[in-house]
């Protein structure tokens, strides 16, 4: 579908007397991850240090007093320091409908989106197309607090299985490991420290797949779904999926520069369990330079 036809029927949704506005986003970002291989422990522990963009444009429009219906595509790509097998190209887009439950600045809000796109690894069994889907629910208490309650869906499905014939005769275990599903609970809020700065918190319940790299053994063979070879990190190491319950939690200090421009500082520690005490965690940072219009 192109462009100006996915435009057409956005507009024709939305209805004759709805407005286009532009909508736009972009960031820099630099990024450290402790465990960037998601390894439970010992060896297979390694970190990194990432450079990424994000750009983001599209079209929204109103519908009536309460309503607005966005359509965004998206660019967004990474480069790793050490682990240049990472570098990654996405390019997606996502539709969504944003309506107040009410009057006034204090009214709660629903929120439904949903999207997908394609994402290009440097090492190409990496290589996913990937969809979300989501709702959210959120509301201001006084002005300086605001709080939403979201759950989404997430699917990665990838473009180059690599099996180890091996492994499919003798336990069933196919290359499929990059195909992955995941559902996630999350709370979150907003609270104005000052006219400029804004504490960002998070929760977030998450139950799915994981995709850990490590040195292959026999705990492997028996939490696994699926292996593949993973030369990414280094020789003799495979990527396999398992299910797990992760529990993640994120704080970010926001730091308004301008009208339009952000400076955002942000932590996230995230514990995994999985099979037979299997345990992932990782701490990351993040320094990234915001900008919406």
């Amino acid at each position: 579908m192109t462009r100006a036809a996915l435009l057409a029927i956005l507009a024709a949704l939305a209805g004759p007397e709805a407005v286009a506005d532009p909508i736009a986003t972009a960031a820099l970002a630099l990024d450290y991850d402790d465990n960037i291989a998601n390894a439970a422990g010992g060896r297979d522990l390694v970190d990194d240090v990432s450079f990424g963009a994000r750009a983001a444009a599209g079209w929204r429009w109103m519908l009536g007093d309460r309503s607005d219906l966005s359509a965004v595509a998206q660019l967004d790509g990474a480069r790793q320091a050490r682990y240049t097998g990472l570098d990654r190209l996405e390019t997606g887009g996502t539709i969504t409908l944003h309506t107040k439950l009410g009057l006034g600045g204090d009214a709660p809000w629903l929120k439904i989106s949903g999207g997908g796109g394609w994402c290009d690894v440097a090492f190409a069994p990496r290589d996913v197309w990937y969809w979300r889907a989501g709702a959210a629910l959120g509301t201001r208490f006084g002005e300086r607090l605001d709080v939403a309650l979201a759950f989404d869906y997430e699917g990665r499905a990838a473009g180059h299985d690599v099996d180890v014939p091996f492994l499919v005769r003798r336990f069933g275990l196919r290359g499929d490991a990059y195909d992955t599903q995941a559902k996630s609970l999350g709370l979150s809020a907003v609270y104005a420290l000052t006219e400029r700065l804004s504490l960002v918190a998070g929760y977030t319940r998450r139950a799915g797949d994981v995709v850990s790299t490590v040195h292959i053994d026999r705990e492997v063979f028996e939490a696994s779904s699926a292996i593949t070879p993973d030369p990414t990190f280094g020789p003799g190491r495979f990527a396999y999926r398992l299910g797990a319950d992760s529990n993640v939690y994120d704080l970010t200090f926001s730091l308004a520069l301008g009208a339009h421009l952000a400076l955002d500082l942000g932590y996230r520690h995230q514990d995994s369990e999985a099979y037979e005490e299997l345990a992932y965690h990782n701490e990351m940072l993040r320094l990234a330079l915001v900008y919406a219009y």
